[in-house]
């Protein structure tokens, strides 16, 4: 997992915690991550989170390899965002 999308997911729920908190929370996060990736996200923004975070890939770059505009990568990036900070706090550990 991307140090960047780890620390962008955990940032909410480790603003007013203590450390040990803040540890189990992280465990937890990292856990059940893959699965809400899987399991909560659409095909499209499975292929763009992994080419946006973990392939490096620039947002046009991005719309080049898949065939859509930038604009709408940008879109489904924070839609899929948005959907894995929702899923992780519901999700079942």
């Amino acid at each position: 997992m991307s140090k960047t999308l780890c620390f962008e997911l955990l940032e909410p729920f480790l603003s007013a915690q203590t450390q040990n908190d803040n540890f189990q929370q992280s465990r937890k996060i990292k856990k059940i991550l893959p699965l809400v990736i899987q399991n909560q996200l659409t095909q499209r923004q499975r292929e763009i989170l992994l080419l946006y975070f973990f392939h490096q890939k620039k947002q046009t770059e991005i719309g080049f390899i898949l065939g859509i505009h930038k604009s709408s990568v940008s879109r489904t990036l924070k839609r899929a965002i948005q959907n894995l900070k929702k899923f992780i706090q519901y999700y079942p550990l």
